[in-house]
């Protein structure tokens, strides 16, 4: 019942049936008027036609009967209007002197009475103190009765004549104008009748026209205005839900078909519209994101140049605390050792492992003074091409046992960075020593060279086939003291410090890996510009 309510009131409230309601109504009004002005029209001359018809009628009676009331014979009158008065819709003929005796008539029992003067055939003549001697046409005819069942009625008045006035049976005196009346009344039922038929049938067009016109109108309408603006309506709800392509089809060129048009463009430029913007906002946040991989990258280098400083200070105190004992023990160690003989071969053996390790840790304690120091770069011009060749040289031999094939792309105009060429051969060395270590049993070390897309760095990357790192040990590849290697293979501390020398000269380290497929390191160091201390 809601739906159907609902529908109702949509219709009602469509444009559609308004306009086919307001002309529905005009055509009504309009129509209503004219079968109206056209049925008074109707009546007025069918009443004329029949008043004329009655008049001359009444004028033939006068000529009948004028020589019967010339001899003023009533058995002769009262024949003629016996005759004349049985044809059809004559109610009635009589014929009265000027005082209203009447004195022929069609009605027998009305003969010798008197008229009453103030009745429709009299009232004509008498509404004024004495009678008139000429009657305007207007008023020698009456219409009354009912609706339905009316009458016309005809006043004729006799009029004197000479042939009256000399008579010898009954003359008149020649200042009576007016001997008498002869009065008609004839039926309008028929006419009655022919004006309700033909009010009905006007009826019956006007509600016929109304309802053709109406549906002619509504149905042109509804192809002309409801059909485009509903489309217009849906266009707009498929746009209003992101579907820009859609385009509504133009059927007219009326002002709905040019507004449809317009849809359609403003259609199509909202779709470039949010095409830039749509352009614009991927390219913004692809900004965003790599400002934010620069910002964590930012923070991973405070973060590791904080536990740099920090573990920086504590391993200088150690190692300088820790390096005169270790120095002791090596010393008179090797000195027991030589002064032990040589059947003691135990202790020998032991002094030998105590020589060792007591080696290993003054190595550890130079280490950590090399991570603590960070001294003053000696900077100039370097070639990293050059360096890369240096490195590769050095660590041939390691390769060519553990059986490595080496891969060199090395740009061939590369240009030069400020840096200390010892200082990044260390690091160079550090990560390629690495990567070969990181495939024991063979695999492909990839060093690259190039210039950054923007012009402003040099970029190396080193990559090996190895064993890769795990996921969880990438976070702290650069932490002091932090290793992957077993137990005596590794101190911890080389990529901590190659992290560090990168930092003095600018640059960035970084490092992908994937478990078991390889690692990669990237290094950057910008062309030119001061050094960081």
């Amino acid at each position: 019942m809601a739906i159907k309510a609902e529908k109702q009131h949509g219709l009602v409230r469509s444009l559609n049936f308004r306009l086919v309601f307001f002309v529905s109504i005009f055509l009504l009004a309009a129509i209503g008027i004219f079968s109206y002005m056209m049925t008074r029209l109707e009546h007025d001359e069918l009443i004329s036609e029949v008043v004329s018809g009655s008049r001359r009628f009444s004028e033939g009676i006068k000529r009948s009967t004028r020589y019967a009331m010339l001899q003023f014979d009533r058995e002769a009158m009262h024949h003629i209007l016996e005759q004349v008065g049985g044809q059809e819709n004559v109610e009635r003929v009589r014929i009265y002197n000027k005082e209203g005796d009447i004195i022929v008539s069609t009605h027998p029992e009305e003969v010798n009475q008197r008229v009453d003067m103030h009745e429709e055939a009299c009232y004509g003549c008498h509404k004024v103190d004495k009678p008139l001697e000429k009657l305007p046409i207007t008023r020698t005819w009456r219409l009354f009765g009912e609706e339905g069942a009316r009458r016309v009625g005809i006043v004729d008045p006799i009029y004197n004549e000479p042939d009256c006035c000399n008579a010898p049976c009954h003359a008149h005196p020649e200042d009576k104008k007016v001997l008498g009346v002869l009065d008609v009344i004839v039926s309008a039922t028929e006419v009655d009748e022919m004006l309700s038929r033909s009010a009905w049938r006007r009826g019956i067009f006007t509600f016929l026209t109304i309802i053709i016109v109406g549906a002619v109108i509504g149905y042109y309408l509804y192809l002309t205005v409801s059909v485009p603006v509903r489309r217009l309506a849906a266009g707009t709800m498929r746009v209003a839900a992101g579907d820009l392509d859609y385009q509504i089809p133009i059927t007219s060129a009326t002002e709905l078909g040019n507004l449809a048009e317009s849809f359609n463009q403003m259609s199509h430029e909202l779709k470039e519209t949010y095409g830039k913007l749509q352009g614009k906002i991927e390219a913004a946040d692809e900004d965003l994101k790599k400002a934010y991989i620069e910002l964590q990258q930012k923070q991973q280098q405070l973060v590791q140049a904080a536990k740099m400083s920090s573990l920086g200070e504590l391993a200088a105190g150690v190692a300088h605390e820790i390096n005169n004992p270790l120095g002791t023990i090596t010393l008179y160690a090797q000195m027991s050792a030589d002064q032990l003989p040589k059947e003691m071969s135990d202790c020998n053996e032991n002094m030998e492992i105590i020589i060792k390790h007591a080696t290993r840790a003054a190595k550890i304690v130079r280490d950590l003074l090399e991570f603590a120091r960070r001294g003053e770069l000696e900077v100039k011009a370097v070639n990293l091409n050059g360096i890369f060749e240096n490195v590769l040289s050095i660590t041939n031999h390691q390769a060519e046992l553990q059986q490595i094939r080496v891969d060199k792309e090395l740009a061939d105009t590369l240009p030069s960075v400020t840096g200390d060429p010892g200082k990044l051969q260390q690091v160079l060395v550090n990560i390629v020593i690495n990567a070969l270590q990181a495939m024991p049993d063979g695999g492909v070390l990839k060093v690259k060279s190039a210039l950054s897309a923007d012009g402003k760095m040099v970029e190396i990357e080193v990559s090996d086939t190895g064993c890769g790192i795990p996921e969880e040990a990438q976070k702290r590849i650069f932490d002091p003291f932090f290793t992957t290697k077993t137990t005596g293979k590794g101190t911890g501390l080389g990529l901590s410090v190659s992290h560090g020398i990168i930092q003095q000269h600018g640059g960035i380290i970084t490092m992908a890996s994937e478990a078991g497929k390889g690692t990669v390191f990237k290094i950057s160091i910008p062309i030119a510009g001061k050094v960081k201390d």
